[in-house]
């Protein structure tokens, strides 16, 4: 499976593979450069590995399930319902965080033009 990402500084979406690609280069933005994340950098790539893993997994366990008798069908909400909660939990803990850094990015340069 292959998972697309995008960068909220330069707004450019990209395959999650490019943050894997180069160990030097991990955890920025394949395109600006940005850190993804400016704490958890191997926490990030180690966790991007994973639901690479776990997405390429489950959908090969889905083709399997294809083969089984005619008269079970999966509930795809039952599925995906989960993943979109989930999704959206990390999607709001991100814009939050964001917003938390760039207010201190803010307070930061008014004190330093304060100080000059």
């Amino acid at each position: 499976m292959k998972i697309e990402g995008r960068c909220r500084h330069c707004g450019r979406d990209f395959p999650i593979d490019l943050l894997l690609q180069d160990p030097h280069r991990a955890g920025h933005c394949p395109f600006c450069g940005v850190a993804l994340d400016q704490q958890y950098g191997a926490l990030l790539i180690e966790t991007l590995e994973q639901l690479q893993r776990a997405g390429t997994f489950m959908t090969a366990t889905l083709k399997k399930v294809e083969s089984f008798g005619p008269n079970l069908e999966i509930d795809d909400e039952s599925v995906l319902g989960p993943i979109r909660t989930a999704l959206g939990a990390r999607a709001e803990a991100s814009r939050k965080r964001r917003e938390i850094e760039l207010a201190s990015e803010a307070t930061t340069a008014a004190d330093h033009a304060a100080r000059t």
